[in-house]
């Protein structure tokens, strides 16, 4: 009976160390030869990979695609604007001045009352401390339909891994121009557009008016 016993348990010994050296079928980053730096795929051992969701990968989130690749830059699901970033990593616990990112990787705008003084407020700051001539901004929306402000890409507030994010940007100037008319008592409706170009290290942004009101922007 001693004798079964001791080889049973060499028998589990054996099976375990057997177990501890076999290879861990885990998923794998794989990316689209010549592809885009977002272009990665995250791909399990049965060749599946996810689609339009999100997964957890090594403690961090991730976004995919239609097509299974990264999603990246600021990107809104079922209401909730996220912040992923150029590794397709989301963003989580971050302040941005205007706004933060809490634990869960959402987007919350800074709230500013309605009576305070718009050069005081964190909009108008933001954009001072961004670089950005939000004076220029404001007195050209007075005056015409369309117009286009552009500025070094460098002056653009930076993610956790230093990777530039435009919108955040945008959210200063466009909230800094309703503050401005909200404490003048001017009328406002316009929208706006922006476009980066990192060869270039430039960040511009386009307003317009609303088209409905075929007016100036601000009247």
């Amino acid at each position: 009976m001693k004798l079964r016993k001791r080889l049973a348990c060499f028998g589990l010994a054996a099976l375990l160390s057997a177990a501890s050296a076999m290879p861990a079928f885990a998923g794998e980053w794989q990316q689209l030869a010549g592809g885009e730096y977002w272009q990665w795929k995250y791909v399990e051992a049965d060749g599946s990979f996810p689609v339009n969701d999100w997964k957890l990968i090594d403690g961090k989130w991730y976004r995919f695609d239609a097509d299974g690749y990264l999603d990246v830059g600021m990107r809104e699901y079922n209401g909730v604007e996220y912040i992923l970033m150029r590794s397709g990593a989301m963003e989580a616990n971050r302040d941005y001045g205007v706004g933060y990112v809490d634990a869960s990787g959402a987007w919350h705008l800074a709230e500013v009352p309605l009576d305070s003084n718009y050069r005081s407020n964190v909009f108008f700051t933001a954009c001072s401390n961004y670089g950005i001539d939000i004076d220029s901004i404001i007195n050209s929306c007075k005056t015409s339909q369309t117009f286009t402000y552009s500025c070094p890409l460098t002056n653009i507030p930076k993610d956790s891994e230093g990777g530039y994010v435009p919108r955040v940007a945008a959210y200063a100037i466009s909230n800094a121009i309703v503050n401005y008319a909200d404490w003048e008592e001017y009328y406002t409706a316009f929208h706006w557009e922006f476009v980066t170009d990192e060869a270039a290290n430039t960040f511009s942004i386009t307003f317009s008016s609303n088209i409905e009101t075929g007016g100036p922007i601000m009247q």
